[in-house]
């Protein structure tokens, strides 16, 4: 059901798109190039991959944009658009040294949810020396963590504490009190994220003071 409510998400991203694109290759060059910068400023998601999927099927000279796309990428708010956009700059080599700046300066943006993976593979395949936190490793995209560092990374920084509410795949776990790594150490872990103590508290009340840990497995 979820994979029929996606494709039918995706034709008609893809049909609008395609709306869009009429009569393009009939516009002036200044009027494509207009039109193409508007358009960039003003999608994200789904638009913008879309978009600049078109934009590549109609052969456009994407490197006139360089500037453009380095504005937008530094802008972003979400993963996915993070992602698109250092996919589409890695493809010029000498965009090497602004991406590896920038992914290390936007870190705590894309590595989360399912886009990590994603932009570990991404890092690995144009071989960009990133830092990382050390309570997990990566090999081609994927993670392999070590929980008992990563939650004596968070305690010591005052960002969760011992107890913390727990979900697995969006679902909430519930456990013993004291034995949160015994919970988790069953788990195939591909991703953990948290939401921190001050953010916890405000959502979640009493409930929240330890935080949030947020589990993907594979």
């Amino acid at each position: 059901m979820k994979s029929k409510v996606f494709i039918i998400f995706f034709l008609l991203c893809c049909l609008s798109c395609k709306t869009t694109f009429e009569n393009f290759n009939k516009k002036s060059d200044r009027k494509k190039q207009e039109f193409v910068r508007e358009n960039l400023n003003e999608f994200g998601g789904s638009d913008l991959w879309n978009f600049i999927y078109q934009l590549q099927k109609e052969n456009v000279d994407l490197s006139i944009y360089n500037d453009l796309f380095k504005e937008k990428l530094e802008k972003v708010e979400f993963a996915f658009d993070f992602y698109v956009l250092s996919d589409l700059l890695s493809q010029n080599t000498e965009n090497n040294a602004y991406l590896t700046k920038t992914i290390n300066d936007k870190i705590e943006l894309w590595d989360s949810g399912n886009w990590s993976e994603k932009m570990w593979k991404l890092i690995s395949d144009n071989g960009f020396t990133i830092s990382k936190p050390n309570y997990y490793s990566v090999r081609d995209g994927n993670k392999t963590y070590k929980f008992s560092e990563f939650m004596t990374d968070k305690i010591n920084n005052s960002q969760l504490g011992r107890n913390p509410l727990l979900t697995v795949d969006f679902d909430v776990v519930f456990y013993e009190k004291g034995k949160l790594s015994q919970t988790v150490d069953t788990l195939r872990i591909k991703q953990i994220d948290y939401i921190r103590i001050s953010e916890s508290i405000k959502l979640f009340g009493n409930r929240g003071k330890d935080g949030m840990i947020k589990i993907l497995t594979k």
